[in-house]
């Protein structure tokens, strides 16, 4: 239950990334390494909090039919999503029809995230789960990324006229960041 819980946590902070403006300061970017930074943590603790499924070939198609199942029906609305994008009718529409496009993309992007966290769940079942330290340490890595992200933003928002979408962002990341930080020394204390 606490690895499908931190695969919710990072989704739910993926879709707060991506509500918030493209931010320069919290960028994926290879010419911005630095920052960049705090992605270094997150995916190395959603590396380690991942349920190892066994490498034999019946486990094997098992994992592939269970990822096909769960990402199916959200693959296909990301596909029909980039075609609209694509073929230029996006750009061209307005007031209701546009409305039901932004709606669309956002329930497509949390019907994408709730899928990748049924399909934790699913593999969890099967995969061995990761043990209470790899759990507790991928928690507090996890905070850690998610710190020096609101940590990024927060600088930037005192070098510049802060927003309060900024604000709110920020905010969000911390609050995520303490949760993950204090669940993981929760478990590292229950641990010993």
């Amino acid at each position: 239950m606490l690895t499908v819980a931190l695969f919710a946590l990072t989704a739910a902070t993926g879709l707060l990334l991506r509500s918030a403006e493209p931010s320069t300061t919290l960028t994926a970017d290879l010419h911005h390494p630095a920052t960049s930074l705090w992605l270094a943590p997150l995916l190395l603790g959603i590396g380690l909090a991942a349920p190892l499924p066994p490498l034999r070939g019946e486990a094997l198609r098992r994992l592939t039919s269970a990822v096909v199942r769960a990402l199916a029906t959200p693959t296909a609305a990301f596909l029909a999503m980039c075609l609209m994008a694509w073929s230029g009718t996006a750009e061209h529409v307005t007031g209701v029809a546009d409305a039901a496009m932004v709606i669309y993309y956002w329930l497509a992007l949390g019907f994408a995230a709730f899928r990748l966290c049924t399909l934790v769940a699913r593999v969890a079942r099967t995969a061995a789960l990761p043990t209470t330290r790899r759990l507790s340490t991928a928690l507090l890595l996890i905070g850690a990324g998610l710190a020096l992200a609101a940590s990024q933003n927060f600088l930037a928002m005192v070098r510049t006229l802060p927003r309060p979408g900024s604000l709110a962002e920020t905010l969000a990341l911390s609050l995520l960041a303490a949760a993950a930080i204090s669940t993981g020394r929760d478990l590292r204390r229950m641990r010993s």
